[in-house]
């Protein structure tokens, strides 16, 4: 039903910011600040949709991609 549409889209949701949280304290992906966990959303919904060939990769790595090409760390 709709309620656990919902359920499973936020469940999701969070997946994909703790995901994101612990590639930034890891320094595997730099997030600038005031960048929104909305924002970090829509940059995952946006690879789904432009790059369906990385569709069949797991979560925890097809948001590092994702977010590493848009929020790389600088060189030491």
């Amino acid at each position: 039903g709709i309620a656990s549409d919902r359920q499973q889209a936020n469940i999701a949701r969070g997946y994909v910011l703790g995901v994101s949280e612990t590639l930034a304290s890891s320094e595997i992906i730099c997030i600038l600040g005031g960048v929104t966990r909305g924002q970090i959303l829509d940059i995952i919904y946006m690879v789904l949709d432009t790059k369906p060939q990385l569709r069949h990769m797991n979560a925890n790595p097809l948001v590092a991609v994702a977010l590493q090409d848009v929020f790389p760390c600088k060189p030491r």
